[in-house]
């Protein structure tokens, strides 16, 4: 293999960090050179609230895992598997009662408060006089009729698991 070596090689050597980095430049550039609207003062005000973004998404990511490793010194996630294992699921209605029940949980997870991903993403779009409060108030009846979805799923597993059993033959 050809090696450059030295420097040169530690330039080439690059993750997927300063590629994104390099597209994100010249996207500035060209939406600069192309509408001509872009000024310094501009330009720090995206950069401010881009990093704002990141800053709570870091923030997220950081409660939730925080969230994980107490589960899992809890000894909950112990007894969800000793739960799937008591039941002795077919291969097929497993990983199909396991999308079933995933999908509306992570739907109540991205919008609950308080670290649903989806609220700050409602926070960033929404007009400037709106508060967290009436976006907890708005995601409130989706988020029950969420909860109660996922709990009929789990009280009546016949629900999932009727449709794949014909197809499975």
């Amino acid at each position: 293999m050809w090696r450059t070596g030295g420097l040169f090689d530690r330039l080439l050597a690059f993750t997927g960090v300063l590629p994104g980095a390099i597209v994100a430049l010249l996207a500035v550039g060209v939406a600069a050179a192309c509408y001509r609207s872009l000024s310094w003062k501009g330009l720090w005000t995206a950069m401010v609230e881009t990093g704002k973004l990141a800053v709570t998404i870091y923030f997220i990511i950081a409660a939730s895992l925080t969230f994980s490793q107490m589960l899992s010194f809890s000894g909950a996630t112990t007894g969800l598997l000793s739960l799937i294992q008591q039941i002795d699921p077919t291969p097929l209605s497993l990983p199909i009662a396991m999308m079933a029940l995933m999908l509306p949980a992570l739907e109540i997870g991205q919008t609950a408060p308080p670290f649903g991903m989806l609220l700050f993403v409602m926070r960033g779009v929404a007009p400037p006089d709106t508060t967290m409060g009436q976006i907890y108030a708005a995601v409130a009846p989706f988020v029950v009729l969420e909860i109660g979805i996922l709990a009929f799923l789990m009280a009546v597993p016949a629900a999932v698991t009727w449709l794949p059993q014909p197809m499975a033959g």
